[in-house]
């Protein structure tokens, strides 16, 4: 059955894929999900399986990018906050795609805190009318550091 459900996970990925070549971001977001649910089962399974762990956070960075795609930097940052690619690395430091993962989740911490940073006080300074639900969700600047310390960034 792990074999099949990864199989799984991985179609839903694919399929995710070729949706956010098309443009269908919210039906991208629902294939990621799906394969983020089917990811938590296998590394929770087998927490020692390096190879489920890392496409759970795999999952992770899809569903973050989809949702910066969509303007929703707050989720979007929760998101890869949570793929917690930091156990990985340190788990084998000499495992330089590991490393390599790492990097580009702090890269995508940091562009997520640096448009939050950008946009914020342009949008709370529109009229109610005039802003859109962003402007108001997941609180202010301060929030990207608080969110990214548990990963070991900023």
């Amino acid at each position: 059955m792990r074999a099949g459900s990864a199989t799984c996970r991985f179609r839903m990925t694919v399929i995710g894929d070729v949706l956010v070549a098309q443009g269908n971001l919210p039906e991208a977001l629902k294939s990621f999900r799906e394969g983020l649910a089917i990811a938590e089962r296998l590394a929770a399974a087998d927490k020692g399986n390096a190879g489920w762990q890392r496409d759970l956070s795999v999952s992770f960075n899809k569903i973050g990018d989809v949702l910066v795609a969509q303007g929703n930097l707050p989720e979007a940052l929760k998101s890869f906050v949570s793929c917690d690619r930091e156990r990985l690395a340190a788990a084998d430091k000499g495992n330089a795609g590991w490393q390599f993962d790492l990097g580009i989740s702090h890269e995508r911490i940091g562009d997520v805190c640096s448009w939050r940073r950008a946009i914020l006080p342009l949008l709370s300074s529109l009229s109610p009318q005039e802003g859109d639900h962003r402007a108001s969700s997941g609180g202010g600047q301060g929030q990207c550091g608080l969110a990214a310390r548990p990963v070991g960034f900023v």
